[in-house]
């Protein structure tokens, strides 16, 4: 900001103004901020220059993307598991999708299980019923759609994010907000002069 000191050719800046001579306040596209972060999770927060935010976005869907992973292995180990209690023999008709022979639904089979998530690290087998097999696989399923739901619910809150950001940062907040109290006698929904406040509000 810039103020006059006496001479008509002289300016002077007034303490506190850091902005450079000719250098533009940087105000992002909310939209532009929005589709980056769509196709770049972060980059909109990097381009609103919210850097500090990037990487919570970062964390916060990784996590849920190595969560999801996570519970979709033991998944898949568990309907291996249910599946070795059924005949699945195409070629043989009779018994294709029944119990295999010697099996009721109170028979237990070992069953292993990852114990890691990709280094194929396996757990001692546990002697399990095709009930406790089924309950298991459901409810890693379970688990599984509920983290993809949560990640996607992230991913969508940080485009969110960019672009209320964005907005944000278009507001004024500089000094050349002013406020004006003056009076005023006409009042909405009254019909006759009472005395009152009127408050108006200056923007740049």
């Amino acid at each position: 900001m810039l103020a006059y000191s006496g001479d008509k050719n002289t300016l002077s800046r007034l303490p506190g103004d850091t902005m450079k001579s000719g250098e533009k306040k940087f105000i992002p596209n909310p939209r532009k901020a929005a589709l980056l972060n769509t196709f770049a999770p972060g980059a909109g927060q990097l381009y609103n220059r919210d850097y500090w935010k990037a990487p919570l976005v970062w964390v916060a869907l990784a996590a849920g993307a190595w969560t999801a992973v996570y519970w979709r292995v033991r998944y898949n180990d568990f309907v291996k598991a249910y599946k070795s209690f059924y005949d699945l023999n195409p070629l043989d008709t009779a018994t294709y999708g029944k119990l295999k022979s010697g099996l009721t639904v109170y028979s237990s089979q070992p069953v292993f299980y990852r114990g890691g998530i990709l280094n194929g690290e396996r757990n001692e087998a546990q002697e399990l019923t095709l009930d406790q097999v089924k309950r298991t696989k459901d409810d890693y399923r379970r688990y599984f759609e509920r983290t993809v739901v949560i990640t996607v619910v992230l991913y969508a809150m940080s485009i969110l994010e960019a672009n209320v950001a964005a907005h944000l940062k278009s507001f004024d907040l500089s000094d050349d907000l002013t406020l004006n109290l003056s009076p005023k006698m006409n009042q909405p929904m009254i019909n006759r002069p009472v005395p009152g406040i009127r408050v108006v509000f200056n923007f740049k």
